[in-house]
């Protein structure tokens, strides 16, 4: 009886998993609000009662969706060390994460989801982001969570801007960005004139 248990666990995490999927290819044809749930289940190869076992609507696949990818992005507050991401053991930034699992872009890149995608990186990140930053800058939380969605939208805007860019060219790039973000913390802690 325990296998059969494990087999429809792993056939439920299967069907989860290819429904997703679906979704995400879905994505990279049409915009969000036009994927319809027969779309979803023609894409997966499933029926709708397949679909309804394990999702109510499409949001829920949405969040699920970036629940797997927030797993993967590191709580990295601030990068500056100008290197290759994929050498960090608890995670990768957003631009590493979305250089790598191509399968996401279309789920950050989505004009249509691009502020819920903001608003749940913020939501991941901010708690980490707020305990270094406080101890390193003068400014109050409001403040440095306002830099957070700042640094977010602009890491999204370039990593759309510049996904098929080489790695090498890329490093290049990111290095920049790391740089002229690492001078303008570092001047938060100048004491006001």
């Amino acid at each position: 009886m325990a296998d059969s248990s494990k087999q429809g666990s792993s056939r439920a995490a299967f069907s989860q998993e290819i429904i997703k999927d679906a979704l995400l290819v879905l994505l990279k044809k049409k915009n969000y609000m036009d994927i319809s749930i027969t779309d979803i289940c023609r894409q997966a190869g499933i029926s709708r009662g397949t679909f309804y076992a394990h999702f109510k609507n499409i949001r829920e696949i949405i969040d699920l969706l970036f629940d797997d990818a927030l797993e993967q992005i590191g709580n990295i507050p601030l990068q500056t060390l100008c290197h290759p991401e994929d050498n960090s053991n608890d995670g990768l930034p957003l631009c590493g994460f979305l250089r790598k699992y191509k399968k996401y872009q279309p789920l950050f890149f989505s004009d249509q989801l691009y502020t819920y995608a903001v608003s749940r990186i913020v939501s991941s990140l901010k708690y980490g982001f707020i305990s270094v930053m406080k101890e390193k800058t003068n400014l109050e939380e409001d403040l440095l969570e306002d830099l957070l969605y700042y640094q977010i939208m602009g890491c999204m805007s370039i990593c759309k801007r510049h996904i098929d860019l080489s790695d090498s060219e890329w490093d290049r790039r990111k290095c920049n960005v790391d740089l002229f973000l690492k001078k303008g913390f570092g001047n938060m802690n100048m004491p006001e004139s």
